[in-house]
């Protein structure tokens, strides 16, 4: 996969002009250089998971609204089913990702299906974090859970972890091949109260 789609940087760029903000601006509430984000809005960088948590929050958006490019209020009883392989594509930084549900704009949790083909931490552009927990579980290949706080952590077809995102982590492939995992991220609390 070498392109996002829909187009993430357009999104951002659009949901940024539209609130009026600069470039420069915007970069000043996120970790980012002005640079990388108009890299990023061009289409000449991939954007890291917690540079896209960033700016939602900086945007005071869920970062569906990125991936999906639009918003749909969620009726009590909702259902959302994704057939495989159907999941809304989009890459961050080495990993290939699919968004599952993305029709659903105001959800609590935040499910993707995650490639990695990365064998090292410098290779999967270093230990990033994000707010709220992360939920993973190796679909196939055998993964690896790097932390800041703990040793690397192997993982095999069917075995999962639970952790808090605020930890910088990252993942790599133990395998001969990618490593296929399934990765379910919370909204943190504070986020949930600003997105009812």
């Amino acid at each position: 996969m070498t392109s996002t789609a829909p187009n993430i940087g357009q999104q951002i760029k659009t949901l940024r002009q539209a609130r009026g903000l600069s470039l420069a601006r915007l970069a000043e509430q996120t970790p980012m250089s002005e640079a990388t984000l108009s890299r990023i809005e061009n289409g000449l960088s991939d954007i890291t998971a917690s540079n896209l948590y960033a700016l939602a929050a900086a945007m005071d958006v869920k970062i569906e609204q990125f991936i999906a490019g639009h918003f749909s209020a969620n009726p009590k009883g909702l259902r959302s089913v994704t057939r495989s392989g159907q999941g809304a594509p989009f890459r961050s930084g080495v990993f290939q990702s699919h968004l599952l549900s993305a029709d659903l704009s105001s959800k609590q949790m935040n499910p993707f299906i995650n490639v990695t083909s990365a064998r090292s931490v410098e290779e999967a552009g270093g230990l990033n974090a994000h707010p709220g927990e992360e939920f993973l579980l190796v679909i196939d290949g055998r993964l690896c859970l790097h932390t800041e706080h703990y040793e690397p952590l192997n993982l095999d077809v069917g075995d999962s972890v639970y952790f808090d995102g605020t930890m910088p982590h990252t993942y790599t492939s133990n395998s001969s091949g990618p490593a296929k995992f399934l990765v379910v991220t919370s909204e943190a609390a504070a986020a949930r109260e600003n997105h009812p």
